[in-house]
């Protein structure tokens, strides 16, 4: 994969650790299959399953983001992207960035 980042970004500091979802909290009894991409003009993103009860499929699960403009030091809060009801609407944090994919 190629990145192409408009602008320089400043590295984050080393040996920090920043938890960005914690089991039991924001709604959700358990987070699953982290994904992490960088946009073009250096935002952070990470977007995470999040289910709200620890069963998984075909039970509800909801793609979820959180991101930084400042290389990690600081994380917005966290954002529900889509929310899926069935199992063709499971949601995928590595495709959510795979290029052409719908929005």
């Amino acid at each position: 994969m190629t990145s192409h980042v408009l602008r320089p970004m400043t590295a984050a500091v080393a040996g920090v650790e920043h938890v960005l979802a914690t089991r039991g909290s924001g709604g959700y009894r358990q987070y699953r299959i982290p994904a992490l991409a960088v946009s073009r003009e250096g935002t952070l993103l990470a977007a995470y399953d999040g289910h709200p009860n620890l069963d998984d499929l075909p039970n509800p699960i909801d793609l979820l983001l959180r991101r930084t403009k400042d290389s990690g030091r600081t994380w917005g809060a966290q954002r529900v992207v889509r929310t899926a009801t069935s199992p063709r609407l499971i949601p995928s944090p590595p495709r959510m960035w795979h290029a052409g994919s719908p929005k």
